[in-house]
């Protein structure tokens, strides 16, 4: 038996139904690192938090994930928790979420925004513990990283200030539109200040 030679437009089938095939896995791919599913999958990690975190654990969370390497290579989805203690190394999201997941808890807020005026967008977490709101950001490594109170820095005349914009939490996803209550100043991880 003698085998045919395919036509030119059944090659032509076959070579679209591949190129389909491939941009359609490409597309699968690239949307599974899209921006869209950023807050989705910090929605999912922040999700299973049902905890309430003390001042003290905190700080020593704080004390060890400030040891971890900064590493600023650019990728759009934050690793996931077990990968950054693994590697002891993150960028701001990565770190934020590691630190968010140790915490496990149910108040923790993962924030983007701004930081000292700057361009560049920054990852860091704000929590209520102690009677007031504190932002916790591995990557500032201010006094050892410990919490500074969001009252202070989210003030534009603040040597450390924090210009939030969008909050992400267990419960969805807001935008910043008003201002923070004001606390008492606390610089490391001593004795919490509590607000009045």
């Amino acid at each position: 038996m003698i085998a045919k030679t395919p036509s030119a437009d059944s090659r032509r089938g076959t070579i679209s139904i591949l190129t389909l095939g491939a941009l359609a896995l490409f597309a699968a791919a690239y949307l599974g690192l899209d921006v869209g599913n950023y807050e989705h999958r910090l929605s999912v990690n922040l999700s299973k938090l049902n905890g309430k975190a003390t001042y003290a654990q905190v700080c020593a969370l704080m004390q060890e994930g400030g040891a971890f390497r900064y590493d600023g290579t650019y990728h759009l989805n934050p690793q996931s928790p077990a990968v950054t203690e693994a590697r002891r190394a993150g960028d701001c999201k990565d770190l934020a979420l590691w630190l968010a997941s140790k915490m496990n808890d149910s108040s923790v807020m993962f924030v983007e925004g701004h930081f000292d005026l700057s361009p560049t967008h920054h990852a860091w977490l704000e929590w209520y513990g102690s009677g007031q709101l504190w932002i916790l950001d591995l990557t500032a490594h201010f006094g050892g990283s410990a919490p500074m109170p969001a009252s202070q820095s989210h003030n534009p005349t603040s040597y450390t200030y924090y210009a939030p914009e969008r909050f992400i939490t267990k419960y969805g996803v807001f935008t910043n539109r008003g201002s923070v209550a004001a606390g008492a100043p606390i610089f490391g991880c001593s004795q919490p200040a509590v607000a009045e």
